[in-house]
């Protein structure tokens, strides 16, 4: 499952730890829940459940404060260390081991596609993505 390699990530990512105990620490923190929530809003447009799509959107909005358009597609990894402010564009298009913070480092896009790769060992950190 995806969501579960996201929470190993972000325990290697945030607590220097890649054992149980960095895991059980991720799943109480900020970002986790829109992490997995994001993760079922993803199944549920695999599986083109549009209604139950949006009710996962709407979800992640209101409990977490963070907005991830609804065509975002990010590979396995996808951490995000905090969850209020972050605001995701539906056309973005992210790699494996994809971070978000409030900061932006290292980040390689395509002006075309709006595409983010990976960078570095899970260091691609991004928080807004807006494209005027």
């Amino acid at each position: 499952m995806c969501w579960r390699r996201g929470a190993w990530a972000k325990a290697a990512w945030c607590y220097e730890r890649s054992d149980w105990k960095g895991v059980l620490k991720v799943m109480l923190t900020d970002g986790t829940p829109a992490m997995v929530i994001y993760r079922l809003m993803q199944w549920a447009r695999w599986w083109r459940l549009i209604p139950l799509e949006l009710a996962f959107n709407r979800l992640n909005t209101i409990c977490c404060g963070c907005v991830i358009g609804r065509g975002a597609e990010f590979g396995a990894g996808f951490v995000l260390v905090h969850s209020l402010g972050v605001v995701i564009n539906g056309s973005v298009r992210g790699g494996r081991n994809a971070g978000g913070s409030a900061f932006m480092r290292g980040a390689k896009a395509s002006p075309r596609t709006s595409t983010i790769w990976r960078v570095r060992r899970s260091c691609l950190l991004v928080d807004a993505i807006w494209r005027p």
